[in-house]
């Protein structure tokens, strides 16, 4: 049975614990950040301009971290997870920005507004809306196929689940690794479930096989990428108390892309688990280390996969009139369910003007065509230009 969202107690710890205690054997890779512009307004009441600039500045970073939600997952996944989002995410922008500073400020009216620069930490907002189920749903996210050996105290010699004499056991560190990509969105392939439903002999494959030959048998099992890689549990000396053994569970892993051979991403964890129990301790550590993995790989196939080139074309629409959000956000979600839109995103978040990538069916002219023949309602599109891969228009409220 799956893992569910919400960790138990007794896991919870054990993951805090393997953070405190976990040794890389490679150096990390610098987390991903995002340098965006964006302005905020606040509203002067009496003579207070400096709760009024407090506010615009508040108002901003919430704008500068949506940017960054809007790049991870779809506009429907927003709207139906707004509340959550607010509480979680738009209520603590502290936590997601890593530094920032005003480059203007005005008064008009009473108005207050600030045009800051704000560094958004990208893998961290990532994080979180994996840790409460917020991820992405567009079907953009690529199908998985895991290989990994595993060696567990009692074993001999490490389990595969592929070729000849292939184990049924279970493979904690797979298993761990597949409910946390599952959870992200994306689609886990079960191996054995295949070669039953398949007529090929999959025996023939090797236990242990070079590249070409993993990414053959992902494309034949019609993976998008195969994980590949080996974990072991070892026990180590624990100084702590005599009676309770430690153990580590060591994983690395590498991911196939099976269109092009290429790796695309990796990842070392280790997860230090005590436990009375050998076998219970080995195989928390083996899963603690699945987990560790899991987290890290979704990340970085996520973020290659999203901006993987395919056969539509890629466009950008540079919209000005962003300063009403309202408009906005109306114009995103009515874009997002064109005919040909595959795929749409934020790029850049500038002072009343942004960036959009859409994957779509066609040409530029083609896009602006079917935004001109598209009626608002609470604004007029005006279009300014068109070019081989952009367009740049202008949102203009009635």
């Amino acid at each position: 049975m799956l893992v569910s969202c919400s960790l138990s107690r007794k896991l919870m710890i054990a993951v805090l614990l393997a953070v405190a205690l976990s040794c890389p054997a490679a150096a990390e890779q610098p987390p991903r950040i995002k340098v965006v512009e964006v302005i905020g307004s606040g509203n002067i009441h009496g003579q207070d301009a400096a709760t009024a600039r407090d506010l615009a500045i508040s108002y901003g970073l919430v704008l500068a971290v949506h940017g960054v939600v809007a790049d991870l997952i779809s506009l429907d996944t927003q709207v139906q997870n707004f509340q959550t989002l607010n509480e979680t995410l738009y209520n603590h922008t502290d936590q997601f920005v890593g530094n920032y500073k005003v480059l203007a400020e005005s008064v008009s009216g009473n108005t207050y507004r600030v045009m800051i620069q704000a560094t958004v930490l990208v893998d961290t907002i990532f994080q979180r809306l994996s840790d409460i189920c917020v991820t992405q749903t567009q079907k953009s996210l690529p199908s998985i196929l895991f290989l990994i050996a595993e060696q567990n105290l009692e074993d001999a010699k490490p389990k595969y689940e592929w070729g000849q004499g292939l184990n049924r056991s279970s493979i904690f560190s797979k298993k761990a690794m597949a409910e946390e990509m599952k959870e992200k969105g994306f689609s886990i392939i079960d191996y054995e479930t295949m070669m039953q439903d398949s007529n090929e002999d999959f025996s023939v494959f090797r236990q242990d096989m070079e590249d070409s030959e993993v990414v053959n048998l992902g494309a034949r099992l019609k993976a998008d990428v195969v994980i590949v890689g080996k974990s072991v549990a070892q026990k180590s000396p624990n100084i702590m108390e005599e009676s309770t053994g430690s153990f580590q569970g060591h994983l690395t892993a590498r991911a196939l892309s099976t269109e092009t051979g290429a790796e695309i991403a990796s990842t070392v964890q280790t997860f230090t688990v005590m436990n009375r129990d050998d076998l219970v301790g080995s195989k928390e550590a083996l899963t603690g280390a699945g987990i560790l993995a899991g987290k890290e790989l979704s990340s970085q196939i996520a973020s290659v996969w999203l901006e993987k080139d395919n056969t539509l074309q890629k466009l950008k629409i540079f919209v000005e009139g962003t300063r009403h959000l309202g408009n906005f956000v109306s114009f995103k979600r009515i874009l997002n369910g064109f005919p040909g839109v595959k795929q749409m995103k934020t790029s850049e978040v500038k002072a009343n003007e942004a960036t959009l990538i859409v994957v779509f069916n066609g040409n530029a002219e083609k896009l602006a065509e079917t935004l001109m023949s598209q009626s608002f309602d609470s604004f007029e599109i005006k279009l300014h230009e068109t070019s081989e891969d952009s367009v740049r228009l202008e949102l203009l409220s009635r």
